[in-house]
């Protein structure tokens, strides 16, 4: 009879806990910080997957406007299905909201994973620093 296998997935947060340890996640935190990572790196900067990341910073510095969101989403969702090789991320959904006002868009993605019924969400926003 063959083995029945879960899908386990886990990765290392960069951040520090108080005791000076990095934090390891499983599952849908997993995915949500590979989310996190691709969002976070610029395509070139990981030395030895230049590929990996997004170019969501060329966007920043163009006015806040429908058209614009809408590249950003299609930056967002492609990066992310590129990314990911094991497939973690399924039924993705990138909606891009311009806030002229705040000079910022606001970028809500939801998906499913293969390891949970329940849809996993993430809301960040990107806004120009200087």
């Amino acid at each position: 009879m063959p083995l029945n296998t879960i899908p386990y997935f886990i990765d290392i947060i960069s951040e520090v806990d108080e005791t000076g340890d990095t934090t390891i996640v499983g599952n849908e935190e997993a995915v949500r910080e590979f989310i996190r990572n691709v969002l976070n790196t610029v395509k070139g900067h990981k030395k030895y997957d230049p590929l990996f990341g997004t170019n969501l910073h060329r966007y920043l510095f163009e006015g806040v406007d429908l058209p614009t969101s809408h590249q950003i989403a299609s930056e967002v969702h492609n990066s992310i299905k590129v990314n990911d090789e094991t497939n973690r991320v399924q039924e993705l959904n990138v909606r891009v909201i311009p806030k002229p006002d705040d000079n910022a868009y606001e970028v809500n993605i939801s998906y499913f994973t293969d390891i949970s019924p329940r849809q996993q969400s993430l809301q960040v926003v990107l806004e120009r620093i200087r």
